[in-house]
């Protein structure tokens, strides 16, 4: 069925692979395609390379010229595992893991030579690990290949192209030795986005109960339970510093009208600005009021036959 790749169980019992690359098949004059196991152990050849085809899909192709002499290579599906529940730069962790395994782990070995070329590797794709991805998952780079890093307790991540027809995952790769399919851990982001968003938009401030002032109406144009709160107080006889208070769990752009002064701020990093669109006449100065946290504005006293809070634009 087309958009799975087709998986070959096979019980095999001491395997030993001998593939004899130079030799010509019948037919058409092409190479014998090499058997597909679960473990191999071939000889590989400066001249011939070799190549692998393990039952799961796994494909290493060794071209000739890539390795420095005569050696051995060992592949095999099983084996060690590392943790492949991860965090964004690779390290396994026990919670909330940002990327995860996207297909099974494959070991490689290489004996009595060594690589001094680039050898191409492709390794299969579970379907099911891209399922919560939706679109993203016919791009190229919903998935990736990655080795162990066994020095530094992580997985590394290399260039390479998912292909969402065959669900495999190619690279070409500089050395050998275990390597993975990863992508994003789908569900597990899914969800604390929607707890994050559900934690953002129930937060609200903690109120305190507004001063008189005579001759001062405050009206929440948002009502009660308002994106954001006010509150006035006098010091003297000239000047009414009226509060506002962010009432939601995010940031706010706060428009700050002509002929006020904003007070000292409560929180770090007051920005200013002209928002762009704006006519000339319409220069109101604009303060970032932080999440659940309040900032004063001082009004001379023609402003104070009446003052309101409404939802910041």
């Amino acid at each position: 069925m087309r958009g799975r790749p087709s998986v070959v169980v096979r019980a095999v019992v001491a395997v030993l692979v001998v593939l004899v690359t130079a030799a010509a098949c019948g037919g058409r004059g092409g190479k014998p395609s090499p058997p597909t196991v679960s473990t191999a152990d071939v000889a590989v050849t400066a001249a011939h390379g070799v190549t692998v085809r393990l039952t799961d899909g796994a494909t290493l192709v060794i071209p000739p010229g890539a390795v420095s002499g005569n050696g051995r290579l060992t592949a095999r599906i099983s084996g060690p595992q590392e943790g492949t529940n991860l965090s964004l730069d690779g390290q396994s962790v026990t919670a909330k893991p940002v990327l995860t395994a996207a297909g099974s782990q494959v070991s490689f070995e290489l004996t009595g030579a060594k690589l001094v070329h680039p050898v191409s590797l492709t390794l299969p794709v579970d379907p099911p690990a891209l399922q919560q991805a939706e679109s993203a998952a016919s791009e190229p780079d919903a998935a990736w290949l990655a080795f162990y890093n066994a020095a530094g307790h992580r997985w590394q991540y290399v260039d390479s192209r998912y292909d969402p027809v065959t669900h495999s995952v190619s690279a070409q790769v500089t050395h050998l030795s275990l390597w993975a399919p990863l992508t994003f851990a789908w569900q597990q982001i899914g969800t604390a986005l929607r707890q994050a968003l559900t934690d953002l938009l129930s937060e609200r401030a903690t109120l305190t109960a507004c001063p008189k002032v005579n001759g001062v109406v405050i009206s929440d144009s948002g009502g009660p339970d308002g994106p954001v709160t006010g509150c006035a107080s006098q010091t003297d006889a000239n000047q009414l510093t009226v509060t506002i208070t962010s009432n939601r769990g995010y940031a706010m752009i706060v428009p700050t009208p002509n002929g006020v002064t904003p007070g000292p701020p409560e929180y770090q990093d007051t920005h200013n600005s002209s928002r762009p669109g704006r006519m000339p006449s319409e220069s109101w100065a604009e303060n970032i009021l932080p999440r659940l946290q309040a900032s004063p504005i001082r009004c001379p006293s023609t402003a104070r036959p009446s003052s309101s809070t409404a939802p910041p634009q």
